[in-house]
Order: C-alpha cells, then sequence, then structure tokens
C-alpha cells in the first residue's frame, strides 16, 4: 500500500489533469487552443499538440499556420498520410508555399519516396526568393545524393520578366525632390496618378552566370499641380555570378533621365555592385555599393552636378511569411552647390540611415508589411545665410510606411500603401512634414 502521503500527491496530481482536460474540452476560443497547441508542441508533446490543433481547426480557425503546425505535429506522431496531407494544404497560400514543398519533402524521405523528394525540393528552388530556404533545400539534395542540383536561382530573372503598377494617390504636401533632396515643398495637397514599369531580359544565362538587360520608368502626374511631374527613364546591363550556392554577385551599368515639371532636370550614369551570402545556421547578408555621376540638363538646378556615393548592409530573420529586414545606408553627396553673390547653400549631404522591415500575414489572403527609417544628414560646407553668419546644415528625417497587399491572382496583387515622412533642420525652409496615401494594381508577367 502506498503511504498517505503520496496517495494524496496523485490525487492531485489527477485533479490537475482533469481540471486542465476539462477546461481545454469546454474552451470555445480557437486561438486558446492554437497557442495551447504551440505550447505542447515545444515541451514535445505532440499528442497533445495535435489534439489542441484539430480542436482549433474544428472550432473554425483556418489559416496557414495552423495547417503548418497541423502537418508538423501529425509528422512527428507518425502520420505521414495526414501530415502530407496539411503540408499540400499550405502549398496553397503563395507566403508559405515553399515552406509547404520542404515539409512535403521530408516526408517522401519518411515514406521512402526519394523521387518525389527531389521533386518537391526542385520545386523549392524554382519559386523561393528565401536565401535560406535555398539553402536547406539544396543542403537536403545533396544529402539525398542527387545526381545533379538545379541551378540556384539568382537575383536576375531567369528569362524575362515584366512588371507593370498603376496606383492613385494623395499627398498632403507636395513636394518636389531630386537626388532624395527636396527641393521646394507646395504646402497644399493634390492627388497624383503614379505609373511605374521594369522589365528585365536575358542576354546570355549559363549555371553560374548572367548578362541580364534591364530597364524602368516612373510616370507621376498630379491632378492640378503639374510643376511637380515627374518622369523617370532607366536602362542598362546587369552581370550576375554565382560561384557557389552561398555566394551571388552582381555588378551593372545603367544611364537615366529625369524630367521635372515635363522639363529635361539631369542625366545619370551609375555604376552598381551587390553582393550576397548566404550560410547554413547564419544570418544573411547583403552588401550593396553604387556611384553615380549627375550631370544637369537645366540651368536653374545647375548646383545638384556631380558625385554620389551609397553603401548599404542588410539581414534578415525570420522565415515563410514573417520576416524582419535590418539594414544601414551611408550616403556621401559631392555636388557643386549653390552660390549667390550674399549667399552660399550647400547641397552635399553625408547621410547616415537606419532602417527596418517587418512583413507577416493578415489571414490568409492579405499580407502587411510595416517600415521606419530614421535618416541624419550633415552637409559637408557651412551655409552663409542672408545675414552674413555661418551654419551648417543638419538635418533629421523620420519615415513610417505601411503596405498591405492582396493576391488577386499568381500574377496580379492589390497594393495599399500609406507614408509618413517628417524632415526637421536647423535652417529654416527645409523642415517639412507630408504624407502621402496610395492604391493600386500590380501586375507581373513572369
Amino acid at each position: 500500500m502506498l503511504p498517505m502521503k503520496c496517495l494524496l500527491s496523485a490525487c492531485g496530481l489527477l485533479m490537475l489533469l482533469s481540471i486542465h482536460s476539462t477546461a481545454w474540452a469546454l474552451s470555445d476560443d480557437p486561438s486558446e487552443s492554437f497557442s495551447r497547441g504551440q505550447q505542447a508542441f515545444d515541451n514535445g508533446d505532440y499528442a497533445a499538440a495535435l489534439q489542441a490543433f484539430q480542436q482549433a481547426k474544428s472550432l473554425g480557425m483556418d489559416k496557414p499556420s495552423l495547417y503548418y503546425n497541423l502537418g508538423a505535429a501529425y509528422y512527428q506522431t507518425g502520420d505521414y498520410t495526414r501530415a502530407r496531407a496539411a503540408f499540400r494544404h499550405l502549398t496553397q497560400h503563395p507566403p508559405m508555399a515553399d515552406l509547404g514543398h520542404y515539409n512535403l519533402a521530408l516526408v517522401a524521405i519518411k515514406q521512402d519516396d526519394r523521387n518525389e523528394a527531389i521533386r518537391q525540393l526542385n520545386q523549392v528552388l524554382n519559386s523561393t526568393s528565401n536565401d535560406s530556404m535555398r539553402v536547406l533545400a539544396n543542403d537536403l539534395l545533396r544529402r539525398l545524393g542527387a545526381p545533379q542540383q538545379p541551378p540556384a536561382k539568382m537575383d536576375a530573372p531567369t528569362t524575362s520578366l515584366l512588371s507593370l503598377s498603376a496606383s492613385l494617390g494623395l499627398d498632403d504636401n507636395v513636394t518636389l525632390s531630386a537626388a532624395d533632396q527636396p527641393l521646394s515643398s507646395s504646402q497644399a495637397s493634390d492627388t497624383f496618378l503614379d505609373l511605374t514599369a521594369f522589365g528585365s531580359v536575358d542576354a546570355y544565362r549559363t549555371s553560374s552566370l548572367s548578362v541580364a538587360i534591364e530597364g524602368n520608368a516612373l510616370l507621376l502626374q498630379h491632378r492640378a499641380m503639374n510643376p511637380y511631374d515627374v518622369d523617370y527613364l532607366r536602362g542598362g546591363i546587369n552581370l550576375g555570378w554565382q560561384p557557389t550556392d552561398h555566394q551571388r554577385y552582381h555588378l551593372g551599368g545603367y544611364a537615366a533621365n529625369t524630367y521635372l515639371g515635363n522639363r529635361p532636370f539631369s542625366r545619370t550614369l551609375s555604376v552598381e555592385g551587390n553582393a550576397h551570402y548566404t550560410m547554413a545556421g547564419r544570418l544573411p547578408l547583403q552588401l550593396h555599393y553604387e556611384l553615380n555621376q549627375i550631370n544637369s540638363l537645366n540651368n536653374a538646378y545647375y548646383y545638384l552636378e556631380g558625385r554620389q556615393q551609397r553603401a548599404r548592409i542588410q539581414t534578415e530573420l525570420g522565415a515563410g511569411d514573417f520576416t524582419l529586414q535590418l539594414g544601414f545606408t551611408h550616403e556621401d553627396n559631392d555636388l557643386r552647390d549653390l552660390m549667390t553673390a550674399t549667399t552660399f547653400s550647400s547641397y552635399s549631404p553625408l547621410r547616415d540611415t537606419l532602417h527596418a522591415r517587418y512583413r507577416f500575414p493578415i489571414g490568409t489572403r492579405y499580407s502587411a508589411t510595416l517600415g521606419i527609417s530614421s535618416r541624419h544628414s550633415l552637409y559637408r560646407d557651412r551655409n552663409r545665410l542672408a545675414d552674413g553668419s555661418l551654419l551648417r546644415r543638419t538635418e533629421q528625417r523620420l519615415n513610417l510606411g505601411a503596405t498591405l497587399t492582396h493576391p488577386v491572382s499568381r500574377q496580379t496583387q492589390l497594393v495599399f500603401e500609406y507614408e509618413n515622412t517628417s524632415n526637421t533642420s536647423n535652417i529654416p525652409g527645409y523642415t517639412y512634414h507630408r504624407q502621402q496615401l496610395l492604391s493600386g494594381l500590380q501586375i507581373t508577367f513572369p
């Protein structure tokens, strides 16, 4: 016979389990069941996790993350047929489709179907834009002893790409900007039409080398404030080299013409370099450098002619449909500046920018992105003001943005954007606040 103390402890344990199970059974909140399933899964209790996820589904929950967790729970409990069904459901949701195909490969391996596993991994490599997912798929292909690995997808398009977008928007403070510098702020609102296009065609491609011809155009037209209209045309060549699955390099040369208020403004010649590094178990790293030579086509803006350099470092955390991008940009401008008989104004800033973007799903049909950037500008030379005093211009700009996308088809999506910009300067005339709201349609032809 057990001692009374042990019996009491056992009864207490049974009571706790009974209360816990009763609360579980009576709960009608699918989110509560889902959270309980995640906790059980993290604790290694896969049977309890499966029960909780099934209850969340029976209570009406229907989102990609539920099917992912259901598939994972079925997989851990050895029910590979149901795991396959759950992961197949996941492939119908574009933000998590790559994750679904990768897990289908894992299920196929458990079922000794090597050919199906390779097929699913090739599907991942042909569609994913996530560097970490690409590394995982290639590593698994190597472990399977696949006869060859499919070429990893490079930043340059595989054959051709055309992307078109059309948006209508409202700007509460129409501002004329060039070379990312505000030239004049109207302090007036207006509606606008924004049309953009990007196209790229491969001129040459092998498994490790590519040559692409690229071009993009922008048309920004205001309803009433036509002097603030912008037209932009850019074209060039992009060279790509990928020596390994973990390294990608791009070098491009471009020429661009900008028109402000339907008048020629500038011609810019650019050289850009990009490097991408992805190692298993490490954060992906992206490096970017560009050198721009800006030539004025309008005597009124001669002072914006000169050289501009930018360097950026960026990484990405997360996988699937939850990602966080973090980056830092340094910019160095050496322009002619503006001089009159009595004043001097520097237009050659040194700029440092911290930026972050978080992307996440809303339900099963929407994807949202929240962005924030903080930029500090310190101008090279002191300004000579109208009263003869000297003052070095500094600025602090804070930009907040939110984007909501809704896929209409595999090639078309609705886009809604909001942007809030506040620029503060120690010299009057350069401080402004601006909000923009727009909605449009984006179509991509791969």
